[in-house]
């Protein structure tokens, strides 16, 4: 089995605020002003060579916070998510996620 690990752009921010913003470097700034920092962070593209499927994992774990968003390089939300009523007020602070495993097309 192959793994393959890259680095994860978390950021916690306001929908309403990034859909606003235009200009890409006020919306750097303005992540990184709604942002906190992260104590740990991993995402993993994992490739199983004998099964010819690939999944994603992903785990972040830091101080509370209420929304956590992944977003691609070109600044598209991949992943968003909140909690919402009690949990939303305490927060959250662990989260791991992990994907189907599709079988791979051999065409690729």
């Amino acid at each position: 089995m192959k793994r393959t690990t890259f680095s994860l752009l978390a950021v916690i921010g306001s929908a309403a605020i990034l859909g606003a913003i235009a200009d890409p470097a006020a919306q750097d700034a303005d992540l990184r002003r709604h942002s906190i920092p992260l104590s740990a962070a991993r995402l993993i593209i994992e490739y199983n060579a004998s099964g010819q499927d690939v999944g994603l994992q992903a785990f972040v774990d830091g101080e509370p916070w209420t929304r956590f968003q992944i977003l691609a390089p070109d600044r598209r939300k991949i992943f968003d998510v909140r909690g919402k009523g009690h949990l939303g007020m305490l927060g959250l602070t662990e989260l791991f996620v992990e994907s189907h495993e599709p079988v791979v097309p051999d065409e690729l």
